[in-house]
């Protein structure tokens, strides 16, 4: 294992907040970390390397475990808020040891790991291999997120430092991929390779002669999913009146970005993000507010106008919107590209029935949906945990959930409860493995923890679900 100049940082800046900040600035570490998605901390011999948001989750796992630095209970509390995950977790990672072996040959299988030959539907017989280690120990510090997360939220005005924190990260993630963009071609670049170190295939590309928008991460899908997350989050805040200037700000400019960004990712998470929004509107009219609404209306509308009027200035631009979107939209169905990620994920099926609904092991193929990735890794008992964890962040029975209480730390959790609804969408089209992510179990953690104690109505019969809507 080698360590990389990423990894002295975060050990160094993890180290001294470890002994002497608190969890919650730990937490805060954390979700700044998170914006090295192209990173590396540590460059592994079985040829892989690990995240500096990795890194840094075990350090704040180090601190949450030290009985001295935790609100009394609290660890306790977390685990049994978190009780799918952790089963989920368990027989992922259990999974990953004994299952590959036990189905080892029964079919052939992409490798997580892109095996680099000319023909992209290549395969190779299911066997035991490093990803599967690899890929356990991701899932494995998700779930380390969500508990830690937690935890760190049960300090006071924690909701006002993770809504900041979250706008702040958006605002960074967005400005990157900007200056990405307008420093293609320059030095600069040599800056963004800097960080662009982890040993994944970082794929720079252009559309038309416009090059697609990837940050400091390894790719534009890599980098439309990170920001789609962020602009969920400072979404959601900004309708309920949290820090409105910061995350009204952050929203914009990770919209703008993701539009921007030619990934079909980031328009597959909008439209869903869009229709989600919708159903809620219908079903719960004060979902948006009416000043919002009438925001997000102008805002729609000088976008228009915008575009309308760089079409006219600059007639050569509407010729690379229409390849765009015949590239990104129109011929994506048919494209190499595509076929390949259909044979991803129907190998997640072929691989539960093969296994007889046990799954063949975490990291034992590579998929491109969370859904069969899923189905297919850790069978019934997978999909059962990771709904009930779903559930249980959701609260759907919970007024919260739905309208804005004016209780900061419930909506800033309500905020955190839709994000990790939303980012499962372009998950479930792009996701290669059955681990959501650290961002997932950071959100997961932040929305049980603030909305552990509520005040808010449960309702489930007719009378209370009408009174809601009234409330509306």
């Amino acid at each position: 294992m080698t360590i990389t100049i990423f990894g002295v940082l975060v050990a160094l800046i993890g180290g001294i907040l470890m002994l002497r900040a608190s969890m919650l600035t730990m937490l805060v570490f954390v979700m700044m970390t998170t914006l090295l998605g192209g990173s590396a901390a540590f460059y592994l011999s079985t040829g892989s390397s690990v995240l500096p948001s990795i890194e840094a989750v075990l350090l704040l796992t180090i601190r949450c475990i030290m009985p001295t630095h935790r609100p009394n209970g609290a660890l306790r509390t977390a685990l049994d808020a978190n009780l799918p995950l952790l089963l989920f977790v368990i027989y992922g990672v259990a999974g990953a040891l004994v299952l590959p072996i036990i189905f080892a040959g029964a079919m052939d299988v992409a490798p997580l790991r892109p095996v680099f030959t000319p023909d992209p539907f290549a395969t190779i017989p299911l066997s035991f291999t490093p990803q599967n280690l690899t890929s356990a120990g991701y899932l494995f510090t998700t779930m380390l997120g969500a508990v830690c997360a937690f935890v760190a939220v049960q300090s006071r005005g924690a909701e006002a430092r993770v809504a900041r924190a979250g706008a702040v990260v958006g605002i960074t993630h967005a400005t990157l991929g900007f200056v990405g963009i307008a420093a293609t071609g320059t030095p600069l670049t040599a800056v963004f390779d800097f960080f662009r170190n982890a040993l994944y295939n970082q794929v720079d590309q252009e559309i038309g002669g416009l090059a697609r928008m990837n940050g400091i991460f390894a790719e534009a899908s890599n980098f439309a999913a990170y920001g789609f997350v962020y602009f969920v989050f400072a979404t959601e805040m900004w309708l309920r009146g949290i820090d409105r200037r910061w995350t009204g700000s952050a929203s914009l400019v990770l919209v703008l970005a993701l539009v921007v960004s030619t990934s079909t990712t980031a328009y597959v998470g909008l439209a869903g993000y869009a229709a989600i929004l919708l159903l809620r509107k219908i079903l719960f009219p004060g979902t948006i507010p009416l000043t919002n609404l009438v925001a997000i209306m102008l805002g729609v509308l000088c976008a228009a106008v915008a575009i309308l009027s760089l079409f006219v200035v600059r007639p050569e631009s509407l010729k690379i919107v229409d390849l765009v979107y015949r590239m990104m939209v129109v011929n994506k169905s048919e494209s190499e590209s595509a076929l390949v990620r259909i044979m991803w994920a129907k190998q997640g099926i072929e691989a539960f029935w093969i296994s007889g609904g046990l799954g063949v092991g975490v990291g034992s193929f590579r998929s491109s949906s969370l859904g069969t990735a899923i189905l297919g890794s850790m069978g019934v008992i997978g999909v059962a945990t990771f709904a009930a964890q779903t559930l249980r962040v959701l609260k759907p029975l919970k007024q919260s959930t739905y309208l804005r209480t004016g209780d900061a730390r419930i909506d800033v959790g309500a905020a955190a409860t839709w994000t990790v609804v939303a980012m499962s969408i372009p998950s479930f089209v792009s996701a290669p493995s059955p681990d959501p992510g650290l961002n997932w179990g950071l959100m997961v953690g932040i929305a049980l923890g603030l909305r552990r104690v509520s005040g808010t109505q449960h309702f489930s019969g007719n009378f209370e679900k009408k009174e809601l809507l009234a409330t509306g």
